[in-house]
């Protein structure tokens, strides 16, 4: 038995996501940053891959019809792409004219593992990693995948009893004249889900609305969002009768977030022995001005917009956060990051806002869209603010998870799914291993003790302990390079790549090692032109000018087309081409 020590590599972890910093700033965006950052200090390779908007010219290189730029923003790589298409359909989930371009991003970084974070503008990556059988999660931050609307609210902004298979957003989408899209797009949804190695939420809540909409076909597992405790300071404030009281609202500005309802709510109270603070913008802030204004509330400061670097400047000030959102919140991070503060939180009893706040232990709940409720929940803090010093008490007793926490799960669950590569075990050359998980690679592996099995045995381990390539892959390259050895022994030969991308590189590699007598023309690709690795690359269109005795087909995207064009010319499979590394 020949015993190979196999150096341990960290893991390589792609995040992709549909906006990001700097650019962005929001719940999705904080949890992606959060989680990559704690993955990134845990000795890992990240990368955040996220659609964007700079200006064109700053952009480092196109793929296709995808414009690419690279930076690292607080320590974390960033790949940002822009597509080259100025109208992209949200609807539209898969996107598959870019899927050649997401193909040849992951073939050239092979992240271990994909965290699918969001879809939009963004799901053809999911399609190149089932190409390209990388292994992915998914992590739901809002509806998006079920609601085209992504909040989840009806045409008359309630909250949805249920898509029912994509039939019900027909009621929101009026103009759309092709109504089958939205049954086509559930189904595109759910084998999104489905395949995925896992899927996770950051709420009991979010989960359950995913759960009755598949009836219960998706596995989901719910991990918290954490808390970055660095930027953390406990508001130590204690209370007496007849304190003034300031009220705090953190978040954007908009109808569905129900800021309005505390303008309504305010109105009503005669007690103004307080300040509202709103932090936050959007495009009610104009709306919200007025409708204070109109109905005489006092003391109301807009703020601006925040970073959640300034969390704490804005909790030391805030006695009682609103949460009074009228949709379904997904998870919430204004929640947990006042709780964290010790501050109590006033919620309407939607989505995940309930999952941790009580009713008299750290904070009031009211009736969704209930304006005498949530005045009446105010009042009472108005009329004795002592009662703030109970619910700052039973906060202080609360378990509420980091950062740091919910990095430790998300490793924990990457682990069971990274694919074969045995990080923390040896590579171990036996003739009498049988437990591949690929049957046709077995069925190489095991064919017997003849001089070709063995070659292949010893050949893949010498390349996986030189080059980080997928062993199956491998072990498929070797089999057919063998039967190519043999096919044209003696004999001077031609060939020609098609795909002149990393499977194609890979192809070239290989067949250099093992077959002398073959002599690369060109490579051939539909969209590059220029030269790789020394050698020209030419349009597919000519094909049929070259000169050559065989092909490697080497693009996953690109088989079908190669196929078709191959067959046209009148070669055939194996006998005049094959396919290369990974296709």
């Amino acid at each position: 038995m020949l015993i190979i020590n196999v150096r341990r590599k960290n893991m390589k972890i792609f995040y992709v996501v549909h906006t990001f910093y700097p650019e962005t700033y929001s719940g999705t965006e904080r949890f992606v940053f959060n989680l990559s950052s704690q993955i990134g200090k845990m000795d890992n390779n990240v990368k955040v891959i996220t659609h964007s908007f700079y200006n064109d010219k700053t952009y480092d290189r196109k793929i296709n019809n995808i414009l690419i730029k690279n930076f690292v923003y607080k320590n974390v790589p960033i790949m940002a792409f822009k597509l080259c298409d100025e109208l992209v359909d949200d609807l539209e989930l898969e996107n598959s004219k870019y899927v050649d371009a997401a193909v040849e991003i992951l073939s050239e970084e092979r992240p271990d593992i994909i965290h699918i974070c969001h879809t939009i503008r963004a799901a053809f990556f999911i399609k190149a990693a089932k190409l390209l059988n990388i292994p992915y999660v998914v992590t739901l931050t809002d509806f998006f995948l079920v609601c085209p609307k992504i909040i989840y609210l009806n045409y008359n902004y309630e909250i949805c009893e249920g898509s029912r298979s994509g039939e019900n957003c027909v009621n929101c989408h009026s103009k759309i004249k092709n109504k089958k899209i939205f049954s086509k797009r559930f189904k595109i949804a759910k084998d999104f889900l489905k395949d995925a190695k896992m899927v996770f939420t950051p709420s009991l809540a979010l989960k359950k609305v995913f759960v009755n909409e598949f009836k219960n076909s998706i596995d989901i597992k719910v991990i918290n969002h954490g808390i970055d405790f660095s930027k953390i300071r406990m508001n130590k404030k204690i209370y007496k009768d007849n304190d003034k009281i300031t009220i705090g609202y953190i978040g954007a500005l908009i109808y569905h977030k129900g800021v309005n309802l505390i303008i309504n709510a305010l109105s009503r109270i005669r007690n103004d022995n307080y300040n509202f603070k709103l932090y936050g913008t959007g495009e009610f802030e104009e709306i919200l001005m007025i409708m204070a204004a109109k109905q005489g509330v006092k003391n109301i400061e807009f703020c601006g917009s925040f970073l959640g670097d300034n969390i704490w400047e804005m909790y030391k000030d805030i006695d009682i956060a609103i949460i009074p959102s009228i949709w379904n919140e997904t998870y919430c991070f204004v929640v947990y990051e006042a709780l964290a503060c010790n501050v109590p939180i006033i919620v309407s009893n939607v989505g995940a806002l309930t999952e941790n706040v009580k009713t008299g232990v750290n904070g009031l709940v009211f009736e969704n869209k209930n304006v005498h409720q949530l005045s009446e929940c105010i009042k009472l803090i108005l009329d004795k603010p002592s009662i703030l010093n109970n619910f700052k008490d039973n906060i202080c007793k609360m378990e509420i998870q980091s950062t740091e926490q919910e990095a430790k799960c998300y490793f924990e669950e990457y682990k069971k799914y990274i694919f074969s590569n045995d990080r923390d075990k040896k590579l171990v050359y036996n003739s009498n291993i049988n437990n591949e998980k690929n049957p046709l690679s077995s069925l190489i592996m095991d064919s017997g003790e003849n001089f070709e099995s063995n070659f292949i045995k010893k050949e893949t381990y010498k390349i996986l302990n030189e080059y980080d390539l997928k062993r199956d892959f491998l072990i498929f390259m070797i089999y057919k390079i063998c039967y190519l050895k043999e096919k044209f022994i003696h004999k001077k030969v031609n060939y020609v790549i098609w795909g002149a991308s990393n499977s194609g590189t890979i192809t070239k590699m290989l067949i250099s090692k093992y077959l002398p007598n073959f002599n690369l023309v060109c490579f051939v690709d539909k969209y590059k032109e220029g030269n790789l690795q020394n050698c020209i690359i030419r349009k597919t269109d000519d094909i049929s000018k070259l000169n050559f005795q065989y092909i490697l087909v080497a693009t996953s995207p690109g088989k079908q087309e190669a196929n078709k064009c191959l067959k046209e010319l009148g070669l055939n499979l194996i006998e005049d081409y094959m396919y290369g590394y990974g296709v």
